[in-house]
């Protein structure tokens, strides 16, 4: 199978045990099932898997979007990923819209925001019933057209 990615890690549990992690993302084909699919898999973690979608593109974004989605899960469940280098793998450089939106949550839930009312949706009221440039006393209407 040919792979447009391929990205090898190092796992590392809590309780210091390590394995190898390896990340590759296959070339979206067309399928029968539905328009298209693009294979992921992720040793040490996920069995070989193959992720739907309409398009070429939109299966290969939604196949990105599942390995971070499981990358994160496995973060959470204690395994923290490391570069054959040693150093830690950041996934919010990988993923910046997963993290993008959840740092926005955290933000709001810590500065106690919540959204905006908005506005009532009614005329606005008119201060003056004189339109500027009108000085023969003249009144204009709501709908008087302005020329």
């Amino acid at each position: 199978m040919k792979w447009i990615a391929e990205a090898p890690f190092t796992g590392v549990r809590k309780n210091g045990m390590r394995r190898s992690v390896l990340v590759r993302v296959g070339i979206p084909r067309r399928s029968g099932r539905t328009g298209w699919a693009c294979p992921v898999e992720i040793t040490g973690v996920l069995r070989s898997r193959l992720v739907y979608g309409e398009d070429a593109l939109q299966t290969l974004c939604l196949a990105l979007d599942f390995v971070g989605n499981t990358l994160y899960s496995q973060r959470q469940r204690g395994l923290r990923l490391q570069f054959p280098t040693g150093h830690s793998v950041p996934l919010w450089a990988y993923f910046r819209v997963r993290e993008m939106q959840r740092r926005f949550a955290r933000l709001a839930q810590v500065q106690g925001h919540r959204r905006a009312k908005r506005p009532p949706n009614k005329p606005l009221e008119r201060t003056s019933t004189v339109r500027h440039g009108m000085s023969n006393g003249r009144r204009a209407g709501r709908s008087a057209p302005v020329r």
